[in-house]
């Protein structure tokens, strides 16, 4: 019998004989989840199973099925070349195309039929409608040139974009242009001025084949200036929704794109299409309406944290994922506290309710690596009587709930409760009135030191940028064309060990894990003191979800160190194969952390 709710690891061994079979699996047990509501911010990007599952005819009706309960509401199905399985173009008088997309039209079905809501993305031109159908130059996940450019003829590509609006008139009343235009010839080849005229030609086309249709565009990551170029030429009458990605990690940025809709006079929403956070509590907080999870199955991004394995099974991300879909649900940001060191805490009202959730990897306020963290925190609570409507008794009741749906009475008394912190999310539900009254430090913290890299030396070509959400707010960076001379790129700063062992030796700023080729940072050579010269790797592991380290933290390896002050050495080994052929990378903190120790 399983215990309530949380992930299992449930394994079976049989033995006949000389003969054993053994097989093992994985049990998620979560909240039963709300109905899905076209309201609800809560989403997940798609994950096609003939990408990992192509002979199983349940796919479709399993992705469906698992949406609905890990508490989602919402889907981003992507239209890539490959999803137009058949693109016949007929040569008449006024030439048109016709598609089949059988495969597709068979997952929006069942994800409609359990509820959930689609953001349809047109994501790819297919290679036949092409302006460059020759060129099959490849960059990463984009696929090559000829999907990514504008369509040769405008007349064909509205008639198949029309065609696509008016066949899923029923199951997708939102459409997303394209995704990340603004990373310089990687899913997007073409020129802002060429990007423009497909936005306002792809708005059209579906609106003629489904005129009750919202269309949203582009897919932002970060990206300011080319969205602004693109708004100057007129891209903001040609949609309803402006829709970006990973601004929950950087919140500071959606104040930047609020702005820049200022700045336009465009009273839009924005919706965030591909998000890496779980919980986004930063991007509820901020008024983006909808946030979407990716990704849903683990094709691979590890450093995003899918929700569920190859095999169906569901990973702690996906646990967190549908914890805070229960706890928050529809709920509206309502403050906030930076009372609590290490967290970020925000307040939400669902109703007459008020819940709180404290998050570990805080993104707000001061931000420092491995700075003091609280241990608990004393809150002023009152308990929320009667329950709402539609609410059970036993979900009324103060309570706090972990990143495994597990929960436990809060307990008030005199309008008072206290709440041990344990370096983990948690959710505090069942009050009509909460707040932080005070956080206690906590005295046994992490033995892990951060030693910021801008308070070293560096070549000519790196420089001190300010950057949110990175430790103390600054990180140095380089981001140069020509060659270095002949010491190289390089930086080095001081750090000092304070008893004798062996540690792990921690980098902080761009994520290693994009090392992996195609490389989108620099390789880089490392040393301590006079020690050998080591290659950082693209398969080391990045430690998520750490206050100050919004890119996680790389373990570069582990060193034997004698007590007292050290140097370590950096030095760039090459350019970056994409967006650009620079020498490209964020440098913030080297953090030491005790061998075997485990980070708070």
């Amino acid at each position: 019998k399983l215990t309530g709710r949380g992930l299992y690891h449930l394994t079976v061994e049989a033995q006949c004989g000389e003969a054993r079979a053994k097989a093992e699996t994985w049990v998620a047990v979560v909240f039963t989840p709300s109905p899905p509501s076209e309201n609800s911010p809560w989403g997940i990007f798609y994950t096609p199973h003939i990408w990992f599952d192509k002979g199983n005819p349940e796919g479709p009706r399993w992705a469906a099925i698992q949406h609905r309960l890990l508490g989602a509401s919402w889907t981003r199905l992507n239209f890539w070349a490959h999803s137009f399985e058949k693109v016949t173009i007929a040569r008449r008088e006024k030439p048109s195309v016709s598609a089949e997309y059988p495969t597709w039209r068979q997952y929006a079905r069942e994800l409609r039929k359990e509820g959930i809501f689609i953001f349809g993305e047109i994501a790819q031109c297919p290679r036949e409608l092409s302006s460059r159908p020759d060129d099959r130059q490849e960059a990463g996940d984009a696929g090559p040139v000829f999907n990514r450019v504008k369509p040769s003829d405008y007349c064909l590509w509205d008639s198949l974009m029309e065609k696509l609006a008016a066949d899923f008139r029923d199951e997708i009343h939102v459409w997303e242009i394209w995704n990340e235009a603004n990373l310089q010839d990687r899913y997007w080849t073409g020129t802002v001025e060429d990007f423009a005229e497909l936005v306002e030609h792809t708005s059209g086309a579906i609106r003629r084949g489904n005129p009750e249709a919202r269309i949203a565009a582009a897919g932002f990551v970060n990206g300011h200036a080319f969205a602004d170029r693109l708004l100057t030429l007129g891209m903001g009458k040609h949609i309803d929704i402006l829709s970006v990605h990973y601004t929950d990690e950087n919140p500071g940025a959606i104040d930047d794109w609020k702005k820049l809709l200022e700045k336009h006079k465009l009273p839009l929403p924005i919706w965030n299409s591909e998000e890496k956070s779980e919980v986004p509590i930063r991007n509820i907080a901020g008024g983006i309406e909808r946030s979407f999870k990716f990704i849903h199955v683990s094709i691979g991004y590890p450093e995003y944290r899918p929700l569920v394995r190859k095999d169906w099974t569901v990973l702690p991300s996906g646990i967190l994922f549908s914890v805070g879909a229960h706890c928050i649900g529809s709920g509206k940001s309502v403050g906030h506290s930076d009372k609590v060191k290490g967290y970020d805490v925000q307040f939400f009202r669902r109703d007459k309710e008020i819940i709180g959730v404290f998050d570990p990897a805080q993104r707000t306020g001061d931000v420092r690596l491995f700075g003091p963290v609280a241990a608990k925190a004393t809150l002023t609570a009152e308990r929320l009587t009667p329950p709402g409507p539609g609410v059970k008794p036993i979900d009324s009741r103060p309570r706090v709930t972990d990143v495994w749906g597990r929960s436990r009475p809060l307990a008030i008394e005199n309008g008072r409760a206290i709440v041990p912190l344990s370096g983990s999310m948690l959710f505090v539900n069942g009050c009509r009135k909460l707040d932080v009254l005070s956080a206690e430090i906590d005295a046994a913290a992490s033995g892990a030191r951060a030693f910021e890299a801008e308070s070293g030396r560096f070549s000519k070509g790196f420089g001190v940028s300010n950057k949110k959400n990175f430790s103390g707010g600054r990180i140095l960076e380089i981001w140069a064309k020509d060659d270095p001379g002949p010491d190289g790129y390089w930086a080095e700063l001081k750090f000092i060990v304070p008893r004798a062992g062996r540690y792990e030796i921690l980098f902080s700023g761009n994520s290693l894990a994009r090392l992996k080729p195609p490389r989108s940072l620099s390789p880089f050579k490392w040393r301590i003191d006079d020690g050998e010269e080591r290659e950082a790797k693209g398969v080391l592991p990045v430690i998520s979800g750490i206050a100050g380290a919004p890119e996680g933290l790389s373990v570069l390896g582990t060193e034997a160190l004698s007590q007292g002050e050290h140097t370590f050495r950096l030095t760039l080994s090459g350019r970056r194969d994409e967006p650009d052929k620079y020498y490209a990378l964020w440098f913030d903190v080297i953090g030491l952390r005790p061998a075997g120790e485990e980070l708070k």
